[in-house]
């Protein structure tokens, strides 16, 4: 029987076949990482560094510097609660990040003199007072790349209590502090405090104006009531009051508000602290000063009324603060410390934010915007910064007012991301790659102003705008022809004389809106879908019901809310888009006036658009064909066409913001080079010319953007077009065009960024 041997294997082979497949799956390694990540470390993708947590680390000074200048400022009232609640408003909305962000509490010493390298962002929570050296600190800080979020007043104050002033803040962030934004209650700015001491109650006048040849005291007829008056006042001249001392005793708290500047007393017990930093209860005044603002006390105010610790504060839209967030969004801020208002002075450094209220403020001037910046960000050196005018805690009012609390949360990861150099993404508001929106829209409130719609038409036929036209259906019959070119060039919509929600439920209203929407329908042969009341007010919600009975798709409230943009009803009125109010009407703004001047209505009108399209909102722009002047009207047109909006009827408005709730956009970062995008089209309608940025995280001086087309209906080919696409803000935000993205469809986007020193120095061969 023959014996088997093995055959023997040669020992070179066996080592060149195993470094040969070694070396294959180390290039296939490498490649399929390239194809993921793009340009990458090896010390990145090394699989030993799985699972460690890279993550930024944020930095929260917990400033006892700020605690104890409080305490040497405020010898009444001590209590330094306010910096630890300022603490947990972040450190709360650290934790409630999901993925969670790193971060710890550190001390004044360590800001002074401790390591700082290991941390990414620095929180200065309304740090009050700071040493030179931190100054220092801080700076050496952004200047090698860190970033930092300040709020309110950060180094106001040395930590001896002396007052440095707005040097830190104003060199740091590129700003120049312009004044501080007081709390304001109907037609009063109004300043609440506690003072120890006495003090008669009773409303107080200031001693120049009672002084005035012009003041007429008030005269009952009563000669025991006047005669108590003269002693009530003689009395308040008896005590020593120093917070009162420019005031005089005017009335009981029982008078009715005056029209000018007051002041308000009520006696109290408090425990304050004395002269010696103790506490104890002792007599003390509740005094609350009012500054009258000049609004007639009789005019109607078309806004939500705030209450008086509260002020509107507008949100810029198109920048990476503001992603996801309603183009002009005005959210609450709770000015219990008055906020802080800034002016933009460098380039590195831009606004966010104002406090500018349109609704509020009696004239606009383009200049009490630029002056009132509240929120701004930028560069210092190779870091990066956000200044807040305020404290983070004071915006909003709570987890119930669910509008405010969406937004905040948009604003705070917003701002995290960029300071922390992740990629934020958003879509544009307006198509085509518009800054900003508006709509000319006619109100007639009678015959004779339907016929007036008619030069009007002209006009806008000469610069091609659309117009979006209001009449009353039962009152348009013989302006049939009329109304079917107004159809033809824009869109025409019901006008109806709704005075309150007693006019109907919701089924007896919609009853009558569907007639009216019928009879209007025949008139201009074509759809009718928008609708308007001729009364000021809120469209309640037995009108809202009735409307979506009577299948209109969109309605034009004239009260002033949230926001400069349309927006999408909730539940169950789904089908319902509300058109707001973004501007003073033309009748409140010629009511403002000392005389009608048509030149200062249009110089102020213009000044509008230009706020609009600073805000990056809708220009809706709600005339009386029988009061607007020709001229004025040209003048406006001209304006909105020369400043490049995206000029739409009413009902294309509606259609194009419902279209825009359905487009999403996401983005993550895959590597230090790799982004990747995906933006899907969630509608019925197909979107066009739709317009979608990326801020990156960092700067770069090119990209290759690599795209990918796919339908979950039918495949389509890979050799599809990149879209356009440009690089602004000096290589940090990266813009991309869709040309037409068809319901249900969704597109990808590999993107690697290129030219940065920081991804140039990572390759694969590392």
């Amino acid at each position: 029987m023959r014996t088997l041997q093995l055959e023997k294997i040669s020992t070179i082979w066996f080592l060149t076949l195993g470094v040969t497949s070694l070396a294959a799956g180390i290039l296939v390694y490498i490649l399929l990482l390239e194809s993921a990540l793009g340009a990458f470390s090896i010390r990145e993708a090394s699989p030993a560094r799985i699972g460690i947590d890279t993550r930024p680390r944020v930095a929260l000074l917990n400033s006892d510097y700020t605690r104890r200048t409080h305490r040497i400022l405020n010898l009444r009232d001590t209590s330094t609660v306010w910096v630890d609640q300022t603490l947990i408003s972040w450190r709360e909305f650290f934790l409630n990040q999901t993925p969670l962000i790193p971060f710890e509490d550190i001390s004044d010493d360590h800001l002074e003199y401790g390591d700082l390298s290991g941390y990414d962002v620095l929180v200065l929570p309304s740090t009050r007072a700071m040493s030179d050296l931190q100054i220092q600190r801080v700076q050496e800080f952004m200047e090698n790349g860190g970033s930092v979020m300040a709020t309110w007043t950060p180094g106001l104050y040395r930590p001896d209590g002396s007052w440095r002033g707005w040097s830190f803040m104003e060199e740091t962030f590129g700003v120049q502090f312009e004044g501080f934004v007081e709390r304001g209650q109907g037609n009063f700015r109004v300043y609440a405090d506690t003072f120890p001491g006495q003090m008669m109650d009773g409303i107080y006048l200031p001693r120049y104006l009672t002084e005035s040849d012009r003041f007429i005291p008030p005269t009952t007829g009563d000669e025991a009531h006047e005669r108590f008056r003269e002693i009530q006042a003689e009395r308040a001249e008896t005590f020593d009051f120093p917070p009162l001392q420019d005031y005089v005793w005017f009335d009981t708290l029982n008078s009715a508000q005056p029209t000018v500047d007051w002041a308000r007393a009520r006696q109290i017990r408090a425990e304050l602290r004395d002269m010696n930093g103790d506490l104890r209860e002792q007599d003390a005044v509740v005094v609350s000063y009012f500054t009258w603002t000049g609004r007639g006390i009789g005019d109607q105010i078309p806004f939500p009324r705030t209450s008086g610790g509260v002020r509107r504060m507008t949100i810029r839209a198109g920048t990476p603060i503001s992603a996801q967030i309603a183009p002009g969004y005005r959210v609450k801020i709770q000015v219990y410390n008055p906020g802080v208002k800034v002016r933009v002075v460098e380039d590195r450094t831009k606004p966010a934010a104002f406090w500018f209220d349109f609704a509020t403020e009696d004239l606009v001037g383009f200049n009490q915007i630029e002056e009132s910046s509240s929120v701004v960000y930028g560069e210092y050196g190779e870091g990066r910064f956000i200044y807040m005018g305020f404290q983070r805690n004071a915006m909003g009012v709570g987890p119930e007012d669910a509008e405010d609390w969406e937004a905040l949360k948009f604003y705070f990861r917003n701002s995290l991301n960029y300071l922390r150099r992740l990629p934020t993404i958003w879509v544009h508001d307006w198509p085509y790659n518009y800054d900003a929106a508006a709509m000319v829209v006619g109100a007639a409130e009678s015959p004779a102003g339907i016929q007036r719609f008619g030069p009007i038409a002209d006009a806008l036929d000469d610069v091609g705008i659309p117009g979006t036209w209001l009449v009353k259906p039962e009152e348009a019959g013989p302006y049939t022809s009329l109304l079917q070119r107004l159809h033809r060039q824009g869109d025409v919509a019901v006008y109806d004389t709704l005075r309150v929600e007693s006019d109907g439920l919701p089924d007896d209203q919609g009853d009558r809106l569907r007639r009216l929407r019928l009879i209007l329908e025949d008139l201009v042969r074509g759809p009718v879908q928008g609708y308007r009341s001729t009364e000021r007010g809120i469209v309640g919600i037995n009108t809202m019901g009735g409307l979506v009975r009577a299948d209109y798709t969109y309605f034009l409230p004239d009260s002033i809310g949230r926001r400069i943009a349309p927006k999408i009803m909730g539940f169950p009125y789904e089908t319902l888009t509300r058109i707001g109010t973004t501007v003073k009407q033309q009748s409140d703004i010629l009511d403002g006036l000392e005389e009608d001047s048509r030149d200062l209505l249009t110089g102020l009108m213009l000044e509008d658009l230009e706020r609009v399209k600073y805000e990056g909102g809708l220009y809706n722009l709600v005339y009386d064909p029988e009061q607007m002047d020709l001229a004025t009207m040209r003048t406006l047109l001209g304006g909105v066409k020369d400043g490049d909006f995206w000029v739409a009827s009413g009902d294309s408005v509606a259609l194009w913001w419902r279209l825009k709730r359905g487009l999403n956009a996401d983005v993550e970062q895959r590597s230090p080079s790799r982004i990747f995008v995906r933006v899907s089209n969630d509608n019925g309608h197909t979107a066009k010319e739709a317009t979608v940025s990326i801020a990156l995280g960092r700067r770069v001086t090119s990209v290759n953007v690599r795209p990918e087309l796919i339908n979950i209906f039918k495949p389509v080919p890979d050799n599809v077009d990149v879209p356009p696409y440009r690089l602004r803000e000096n290589g940090t935000v990266l813009e991309l065009s869709i040309r037409e993205l068809k319901p249900q469809q969704y597109r990808i986007f590999h993107i690697d960024l290129l030219g940065d020193p920081l991804v140039d120095a990572m390759t694969p061969d590392e």
